[in-house]
C-alpha cells in the first residue's frame, strides 16, 4: 500500500474524430480589475457562474482578425516548494495605428485587469482576479513595411496564477457584463 499525501482524482479524456475542435480567438473583453466587484466560482465545479460589475462598469470589447490572437497556458512546478504555477499570455492586436489604441497600449502598460477570451467555439474562459490580475508583459507598435503588411499594436497580456483560466458559463448569458463597442 502506497502513502498518498496528495490524492487527485483525474477524468477521461476521450479522442475526438470530428472538427468539433477548432482554434482560435474571435474576441477578447478587458476590464480594469478595479471594474470588478466579484467573481463567482463554485468549488464543485470551478465553472465561472456570475460576474459581478461596479455600477455602470463593463468588459471592453477587442475584436480579433482570424488567425492573429491566442491564449497559451504554461503549467510549471518547483521541486522544492512542490507549487504548480499556470503562466497565461493573451496575445492581441490593435489594428492600425490610431490615438485611441495608442491610448489603450498606455492604459494596459499602466494597468491590471481582467479578461475574458471568447475562441472561436464560443467558450468563454476568464483570466485575472483581485488577488492575481493580468498585466501587460510584452507589446510593440508597428507600422509595417509592405503595402499588405498590417499596421498594428501588438499586446501581451500576461498572469501568473496558482490555477488556470476558468470557464464561464453565466445564466442568462454573458452579454449583460460587455460592451457593445469595439475597438
Amino acid at each position: 500500500m502506497s502513502n498518498c499525501l496528495c490524492p487527485i482524482t483525474l477524468t477521461p479524456v476521450i479522442r475526438q474524430c470530428d472538427s468539433s475542435n477548432p482554434g482560435g480567438v474571435a474576441e477578447i473583453y478587458i476590464a480594469d480589475k478595479c471594474s470588478v466587484d466579484a467573481i463567482s466560482a463554485p468549488n464543485e465545479t470551478q465553472v465561472v457562474t456570475s460576474i459581478t460589475m461596479v455600477s455602470g462598469a463593463t468588459f471592453n470589447t477587442f475584436q480579433q482578425r482570424k488567425n492573429v490572437a491566442n491564449m497559451t497556458t504554461t503549467a510549471a512546478k518547483d521541486a522544492t516548494s512542490g507549487l504548480a504555477t499556470f503562466s497565461t499570455d493573451i496575445n492581441l492586436k490593435f489594428n492600425k495605428l490610431s490615438a485611441a489604441s495608442r491610448l489603450n497600449f498606455i492604459n494596459l502598460a499602466k494597468g491590471e485587469t481582467i479578461v475574458i477570451v471568447r475562441l472561436v467555439d464560443n467558450s468563454y474562459w476568464i483570466i485575472g482576479s483581485h488577488n492575481i490580475p493580468c498585466e501587460l508583459s510584452a507589446g510593440t507598435i508597428n507600422s509595417g513595411t509592405n503595402l499588405t503588411d498590417a499596421s498594428q499594436y501588438d499586446v501581451t497580456l500576461q498572469c501568473v496564477d496558482y490555477n488556470p483560466p476558468l470557464k464561464v458559463e453565466i445564466l442568462g448569458g454573458i452579454s449583460t457584463i460587455l460592451d457593445i463597442y469595439a475597438v
